[in-house]
């Protein structure tokens, strides 16, 4: 259970799959804990340190994991039927570098760095890219996605 999988930083371009995968694994260690709690419970009369050991372990899930469970599973639903496996969001403030590599991809290696390439509007080519694109608000920042 460790808040570090989920991305924290507002600059790291994630995916769809990363945030279903992200929302799994959280559910599935809660129910691991409530499963156990329960077990524990079941055995209370054969140890009483079980039972709260259980207890604190299930808290502690709520106390780590809680939060960014709600956040995650909030934004999925917002996103509603746009929702979709291998959906890229990327970061407004990193579209620009976004829009650079990806048009990079079909320049050859040779001229990438010369004339015409270099006189090249990146910050307009962004723009222009991004009216194919949709954005949602996560964690306060804005992403783009198709």
């Amino acid at each position: 259970m460790s808040r570090d999988y989920f991305p924290v930083s507002l600059d790291v371009i994630f995916t769809s799959d990363l945030v279903d995968s992200r929302i799994i694994s959280l559910e599935n260690d809660k129910r691991y804990l409530e499963e156990a709690l329960e077990t524990a419970k079941k055995e209370e009369h054969l140890n009483e340190q079980a039972v709260y050991a259980a207890e604190i372990n299930l808290d502690g899930w709520y106390i780590d994991n809680e939060e960014e469970y709600d956040l995650i599973v909030a934004f999925k639903r917002e996103m509603g039927s746009n929702w979709k496996e291998d959906l890229e969001f990327i970061p407004d403030r990193q579209f620009q570098d976004y829009t650079y590599e990806l048009g990079m991809q079909f320049i050859p290696r040779g001229i990438q760095e010369r004339w015409p390439v270099s006189c090249i509007d990146w910050d307009r080519a962004a723009k222009e890219l991004q009216t194919e694109f949709s954005a949602v608000e996560f964690r306060g920042e804005t992403y783009w996605y198709q």
